[in-house]
């Protein structure tokens, strides 16, 4: 790939990846300040945590903030509530810088989520830990294709049987992404595809930027820029139908 491809895809990604996460921060402050119900207090510190994560030296408040969903939700003591802050804060460490204690520390809160999820019969939170797994690969330099396999199918499973189909596409990119760290393009081809299909049929916008960033990563893979940088770009036209962006609307 040409080094003006390369760089072209790579302020693409970034910019993808920061309109997902923009947002002011004493507006941020603000909401989590605000009186909310415990859910919307979870996700306002959830975006918060989110912020601080991608700010120099902020990794200490993105935990505290953390913390403190954690510390909120077992206080309410709603099993869905618990399961749902232990996800949200495996997920800020996928987005974050990666480091070895973060992907420990990542591990552990899914880990968490999927016991709380299976106690209580909770398939869309086990569902969604085990597709917050799949993003380990952001972390480690070589994948094991068989893991993300494993996860993906019990995500799918699970998203099949309560009809989210949000979860299911999410599902078949985590399945995926095993197939192509397994060097399988057929099979990985084929459920990139199906994702893409059925979030285009929902016309989510954050659905469609993450299942056409996904399928862009796949071809960059392949080695292929021009296609790559094609769904990098439909990801962004994507999010740029959306007004008034809301972190975690997904």
């Amino acid at each position: 790939m040409k080094t003006a491809q390369m760089l072209l895809l790579g302020l693409v990604l970034m910019v993808t990846s920061e309109t997902l996460i923009a947002q002011d921060l004493k507006q941020l402050q603000h909401q989590a300040n605000a009186t909310q119900t415990v859910k919307q207090k979870i996700l306002s510190l959830d975006a918060l945590a989110n912020y601080y994560s991608f700010t120099d030296g902020g990794s200490t408040k993105a935990r505290a903030n953390g913390l403190e969903i954690i510390a909120l939700a077992e206080e309410n003591k709603k099993p869905d509530l618990i399961a749902m802050a232990y996800v949200l804060n495996g997920i800020r460490l996928v987005e974050a810088i990666p480091t070895s204690e973060g992907e420990i520390e990542m591990r552990g809160y899914f880990t968490k989520a999927i016991l709380i999820a299976q106690s209580n019969k909770l398939p869309f939170y086990e569902a969604s830990a085990y597709i917050g797994l799949s993003g380990i690969h952001f972390h480690t330099n070589l994948m094991d294709g068989d893991e993300a396999l494993k996860w993906g199918k019990k995500a799918l499973s699970l998203s099949s049987a309560i009809a989210n189909d949000s979860l299911t596409a999410m599902s078949h990119v985590a399945i995926a992404n095993g197939y192509r760290f397994k060097n399988n393009a057929i099979q990985a081809f084929h459920h990139f595809n199906t994702a893409l299909h059925l979030a285009e049929n929902l016309q989510d916008p954050y659905l469609l930027a993450y299942s056409n960033r996904a399928f862009a990563k796949f071809y960059v893979t392949l080695g292929d820029a021009k296609k790559s940088l094609t769904y990098y770009q439909n990801a962004i036209e994507s999010l740029n139908k959306k007004k008034n962006l809301t972190y975690r609307d997904l």
